[in-house]
């Protein structure tokens, strides 16, 4: 359930644009996070951790996860 949030969390920052790749023909995909090309390209765990979109999604999946299983629970 943990995981499914902090993926939900990737789902809507790229739904509302907040992150992107886009491809570049010379270097391949490359992510911007609000308009802003990340150089970041996560090749350790540490700098993966690092990217925005990954702090944002690892603060947010606890409490997503504990809701959702709330509904889930309510619904049983």
């Amino acid at each position: 359930l943990r995981t499914m949030a902090h993926e939900l969390v990737h789902a809507e920052q790229s739904h509302t644009g907040r992150l992107k790749s886009i491809w570049n023909p010379k270097v391949g995909y490359v992510q911007q996070w609000y308009g802003e090309e990340i150089k970041n390209k996560g090749a350790t765990y540490n700098s993966y951790r690092k990217q925005p979109w990954e702090v944002e999604a690892f603060d947010r999946q606890e409490k997503l996860a504990q809701f959702v299983a709330s509904v889930i629970k309510e619904r049983l």
